[in-house]
């Protein structure tokens, strides 16, 4: 029943932090470092309670490769602060599947260890939920968006016009056979996608920003200003994939009290924390996304 209640236990942490990510666009420190003890503890009492010590290896361990990996992501600007805190968190709360779980449901699960699983669901799930989440947000904001994508056609017009050019190759493939129409028309088709896909991600960015003063609330350290930040022409701050440092964010706003900025624009991050609900649920009611797809194909 430990693992019963640290699953519960966690699953109420995702939903708190899905909710102030979205809201604040953060997740609480407190937050992840609660989870974080409690599944150490939980693990540990249920290592001595078994008399089995991988429950807190993997508890620990766990916590820790998440962590390095998710620190890594942040550097490269792809995760906040708060989410590799959290991610950490979520791998020392449910290092293993619930057994107790077996009995009601059936989870497609690989030979590698669940916390492979629980990784591999967050991140693939990950970028299924950003590309949503992005969607959305240029429909909602689309007089903006739309008007970014005519500034990205204007501009690479060319790739564009050679594209349809392109179109003609599965057309031209049909006199040689089969092979070759499939072959043309897989490599059109990857043209295409990488085509559009870039265009968006270029215009999505115009409605992924905002303005706010350094002294708002919702500005916090890992937020990242768009332009330099320049203070009677000294540079006073340049944009860097983590964003902004604590440090950073004290001047910011030491320079707002003496009047010498006003506004900032910031660009807005896609709130991650929904990313560990969908990647949790899948790994616990379905099991591996790749066993699951592979099944799938092979059927």
């Amino acid at each position: 029943m430990i693992q019963i209640a640290l699953l519960i236990i966690t699953l109420l942490a995702v939903a708190y932090a899905i909710y102030t990510d979205i809201k604040f666009r953060y997740i609480d420190v407190w937050l992840c470092w609660s989870l974080l003890g409690i599944g150490l503890l939980g693990n540990g009492i249920l290592s001595l309670v078994r008399s089995d010590a991988k429950y807190i290896i993997f508890s620990i361990s766990g916590a820790a490769i998440f962590y390095a990996i998710s620190l890594a992501r942040y550097y490269l600007g792809e995760l906040g602060g708060g989410d590799a805190r959290f991610f950490a968190a979520l791998a020392a709360a449910v290092p293993l599947y619930p057994s107790k779980l077996l009995a009601f449901l059936s989870p497609k699960l690989a030979v590698w260890p669940f916390l492979v699983t629980l990784f591999l669901n967050i991140l693939l799930l990950g970028i299924g939920y950003q590309l949503f989440y992005l969607l959305m947000r240029a429909l909602t904001r689309w007089k903006r968006f739309s008007h970014a994508f005519r500034r990205f056609y204007h501009k690479y017009r060319l790739a564009f016009i050679a594209g349809l050019g392109l179109l003609l190759l599965p057309l031209l493939a049909i006199f040689l056979g089969r092979i070759p129409i499939m072959i043309a028309s897989a490599l059109v088709g990857f043209y295409w996608f990488v085509l559009l896909l870039y265009a968006f991600s270029v215009s999505v960015e115009a409605v992924m920003i905002f303005e706010a003063r350094p002294s708002d609330p919702r500005i916090e350290e890992g937020d990242k200003p768009v332009k330099e930040i320049r203070v009677d022409g000294k540079l006073v701050y340049k944009p860097k994939r983590t964003g902004l440092s604590t440090e950073d964010l004290r001047r910011l706003r030491a320079l707002e009290n003496l009047g010498k900025i006003g506004k900032l624009t910031f660009k807005e991050g896609v709130p991650y924390a929904p990313a560990f609900l969908i990647g949790l649920l899948f790994s616990i009611l379905f099991g591996d996304l790749l066993v699951v797809i592979a099944q799938a194909l092979i059927q």
